[in-house]
């Protein structure tokens, strides 16, 4: 499944049949007339990816020798690919284990490269900003979720950052507005992580809809400003 299966047999066969070429040369200085049935018929099924199949060694000679060396490098380049299989196994299983935590983040978990095209939307996302991942990535982040007035300064932040800078919003927790589908302007907690890898630069933004909070906030505010009002104009006698 991991391991792109003609890659594994152009590599089997190239191994095997410079193995042959050997057995070729030894047999012809040699004079050795011996059928080599079992030689041939090994690769032939290697090339087919049956790996399972051992050369059988019967002969106390020089073709012991080579026979020899073959099953060991028959058996060789089994376990590297088995082990290889077992490490892109894995490597899937932690892969798709990200994948499912950040599917069911309660959070808005948006990611974009280095060209500020999106790489992953998760499902609260789609909820937040009324985009389904489908439609979101591939296209740029900025053109998607953040508001036109703040986006000359996001495309310098990012800019800088990749220059060798440090961005204004990275590794910080702020309160900013950011823009729905609908182009209805929201209040959101953001929090941004840069990492580098292999592939280049990734942001990952990590966003919760503040609304509600903003909207308790301010009629605590409100009721605060008209307790306070409402004190100044009691007076108290005796």
């Amino acid at each position: 499944g991991f391991v792109d299966r003609s890659i594994r047999r152009s590599i089997v066969h190239t191994v095997i049949w410079v193995a042959l070429a050997l057995l070729i040369v030894v047999v012809s200085a040699r004079g050795i007339t011996t059928p080599i049935a079992s030689v041939v018929s090994s690769p032939k099924r290697i090339t087919t990816a049956d790996l399972s199949h051992e050369v059988a060694v019967r002969r106390s000679n020089e073709l012991v020798d080579i026979l020899k060396a073959s099953a060991e490098m028959q058996t060789a380049l089994r376990q590297s690919i088995e082990g290889h299989e077992l490490a892109q196994q894995t490597l899937h299983d932690i892969g798709e284990s990200f994948r499912v935590v950040i599917d069911n983040a309660l959070d808005a978990v948006v990611a974009m490269n280095a060209s500020g095209l999106i790489t992953i939307w998760n499902k609260q996302a789609a909820t937040v900003f009324g985009w389904a991942a489908e439609e979101a990535i591939g296209r740029k982040l900025h053109e998607m979720i953040v508001p036109e007035r703040y986006r000359e300064a996001h495309m310098r932040g990012v800019a800088g950052f990749l220059s060798g800078g440090r961005g204004a919003l990275v590794d910080r927790r702020v309160e900013i507005q950011a823009i729905r589908r609908n182009g209805e302007e929201f209040p959101v907690e953001l929090a941004i992580t840069a990492a580098t890898d292999s592939q280049g630069t990734r942001f990952t933004a990590f966003l919760r809809d503040i609304t509600e909070r903003k909207e308790a906030e301010e009629r605590l505010h409100l009721a605060a400003s008209v307790f306070t009002h409402a004190r100044e104009g009691i007076t108290i006698t005796d």
